[in-house]
């Protein structure tokens, strides 16, 4: 995406991923990087074409997860896409977890962040 020079904005609640991700895409100028640890995002109003959302809201539990949704999809223009995936059911960590609520697995193991795993 950022070549096709669409303005790209990362959002991650971890200054350390961000800055991975700032290394990783040196030399564009069309991106933002935000670090933002609300489940309010700090962008405006109908203002964003797609959001994409890869192996990234998979620490949220159902409640805040709703919450988030519902402001990703205020950000989204009219027409505008939100394409979000989660980890799936051969993850190796799926197994090494406890279900916490119907299609709800959670796991501590990185870095006493819990993951949440949806369950088909």
């Amino acid at each position: 995406m950022a070549d096709l020079g669409l303005h790209i904005v990362t959002i991650d609640y971890n200054e350390e991923c961000i800055q991975l991700v700032k290394n990783k895409l040196q030399g564009y100028k069309n991106i933002q990087y935000i670090v933002n640890k609300e489940l309010d995002v700090p962008v405006q109003v109908c203002s964003i074409d797609c959001i994409v959302a890869c192996e990234s809201l998979f620490y949220l539990g159902k409640e805040d997860e709703s919450i988030l949704f519902a402001n990703l999809i205020k950000r989204l223009k009219p027409r505008g896409i939100l394409y979000a995936d989660y980890r799936a059911e051969d993850d190796h960590l799926l197994e090494k977890g406890e279900q916490i609520e119907k299609n709800h697995i959670q796991s501590d193991e990185t870095e006493g962040h819990y993951k949440y795993y949806k369950k088909r």
